[in-house]
């Protein structure tokens, strides 16, 4: 199962058991998730593409605090460990 195929399926997990704002929060990260690593097969996924997409997304927002980088980790890891 890709990531982008993991992704529709915790977003409906967190529609159903968690609240607006959640959703919110999760789809907000899931979009450059997906459209950097969407391709990739999540039970291969490794730190070293983390890391790639970590630094796609300072290059695309050189701004972004490490705080808002380690929310893309934790986005990450809660739907790896979903679906493993």
């Amino acid at each position: 199962m890709t990531v982008n195929e993991a992704i529709p399926k915790y977003l409906q997990k967190v529609k159903v058991a968690g609240n607006e704002s959640t959703y919110k929060y999760y789809t907000q990260y899931f979009r450059f998730i997906s459209e950097f690593i969407g391709d990739i097969e999540i039970e291969s996924l490794s730190k070293y593409d983390v890391n790639d997409m970590l630094a796609a997304k300072r290059v695309k927002s050189p701004n972004i605090s490490n705080a808002t980088l380690n929310k893309f980790i934790q986005v990450t890891k809660t739907l790896y460990k979903y679906i493993n």
